[in-house]
């Protein structure tokens, strides 16, 4: 079975911000599309193996269901929902920011 992949409005805008950044501060737009179309491709897996990430360590995090994919230094957080056949990627953050702050904000 293939779960759907949904990225949510705040994912599309982190990697879109990702992009920028690696523009800014390479002058690079290919570099950018490919770091971003990474992170696409990371999260094709979950089409298969939907329960495959890394769980928090945050008690509450854990409690609702998220976990954790890694592409370079950035964490794709994400909730498996069973009776939807779906993966909702809810946020893109850098693993050197305060991600938990960023992530509980979805709950």
């Amino acid at each position: 079975m293939k779960y759907k992949i949904i990225f949510s409005k705040t994912a599309e805008d982190d990697l879109r911000e990702i992009a920028l950044y690696i523009v800014e501060h390479s002058n690079n737009v290919d570099l950018a599309i490919n770091f971003v179309n990474g992170i696409r491709e990371t999260c094709k897996i979950l089409e298969d193996f939907p329960e495959c990430g890394s769980v928090p360590q945050d008690r509450i995090l854990v409690c609702n269901g998220y976990r954790f994919l890694v592409y370079g230094n950035y964490l794709v957080f994400y909730v498996h929902k069973v009776e939807d056949d779906s993966v909702f990627i809810l946020s893109v953050v850098n693993s050197k920011q305060d991600y938990l702050r960023v992530i509980k904000r979805f709950i």
